[in-house]
């Protein structure tokens, strides 16, 4: 006797009669949950969450189910009337999708639809992100960025060829860097910043291994005594100076008064690119952000960091 293949059947039957109800009550109406982890995970969700919303058959909600007390800062670039419910008020509702751009996995006994969007092509972790050790078949639909990661997904059987599961969409939050919405001297004006200086972004990855622990301090202050306005992006895992990704710095603190000597900035939107269009040079080691920034085909400069490529486990192609 298959116990629990009877169990997942009947618990199949319940959530699809419960489905009909619901749609039979609110025929109209589509509702979407996602989960961010940070505020840069919502960040990369934030184009989809903004155009569901000015559809007026969708209502979208905003969860995060690994950091409930954190949901103002997670989601303080959402809009003001932004929908934000909490992880067990929301395994009392049904929702149509669910979408992160993580592997968080939020407990809905109602069911839903589960869409995976990620959050970055560098590379990193090289585990489940890019060769998972199982199939993926807890999700419905994986909103793949590249080619590269879909075929890798393949390769290790975590999906088979032709699922109906695999969508190829790219990263909608970089759209803006080619579309035409954005240009340099517009966003620096929007931020009372003069167009005609050069302006240079420094934006480290986030692991203890980063370039930020090694010599960020000595960066950011080399080039504002060059001259140049600095925009300094970093990963929120590098702000609590109480985890070992920070190497035990406030850099809040400690770039602040650095960055103001040049009327520089730190930068703490969960989405940077427009700061990518207005930046003229990037400088990086080995962060997703280096990757989006080559859609502007501009000088790029990565620092160099042994440590970070074996520490991090990335991916050789990536470093190629």
């Amino acid at each position: 006797m298959n116990i629990p293949g009877r169990i997942s059947r009947v618990v199949d039957a319940m959530r699809h009669v419960d489905s009909r109800w619901q749609r039979f009550r609110s025929p109209a109406t589509r509702h979407v949950l996602f989960n961010a982890r940070t505020a840069m995970e919502y960040g990369v969700m934030a184009p989809v969450d903004r155009r569901l919303r000015t559809d007026a058959r969708v209502t979208t909600w905003l969860m995060s189910s690994e950091r409930p007390n954190r949901v103002k800062e997670i989601f303080r670039d959402a809009p003001g009337d932004a929908r934000v419910i909490s992880p067990c008020a929301a395994m009392f509702r049904r929702f149509d999708a669910y979408v992160a751009a993580d592997f968080a996995w939020a407990t809905l006994p109602r069911g839903t639809r589960r869409v995976q969007m990620f959050h970055g092509v560098a590379g990193k972790w090289s585990g489940v992100y890019e060769r998972p050790q199982r199939p993926m078949g807890a999700w419905d639909r994986f909103f793949f960025i590249n080619r590269r990661r879909l075929q890798s997904y393949l390769d290790c059987g975590a999906l088979e060829t032709g699922s109906p599961a695999i969508r190829l969409v790219g990263m909608p939050k970089t759209d803006c860097l080619v579309d035409g919405s954005l240009t340099r001297d517009a966003v620096l004006a929007a931020h009372d910043m003069d167009p005609a200086r050069p302006t240079v972004m420094y934006a480290p990855t986030w692991t203890r291994f980063s370039s930020l622990n090694a010599m960020g301090e000595e960066v950011v202050a080399g080039l504002v005594s060059a001259g140049y306005r600095v925009l300094v992006k970093l990963h929120e895992n590098s702000l609590d100076p109480a985890v070992v990704n920070s190497g035990g710095v406030d850099w809040v603190g400690r770039l602040t008064p650095i960055l103001a000597k040049g009327h520089g900035q730190l930068l703490r939107s969960s989405d940077a690119t427009q700061w990518l269009v207005a930046a003229d040079v990037l400088i990086t080691d080995h962060s997703s952000i280096g990757f989006e920034y080559l859609l502007l085909d501009r000088p790029l400069i990565r620092i160099s960091m042994p440590e970070l490529i074996t520490g991090a486990e990335i991916a050789p192609e990536y470093v190629a």
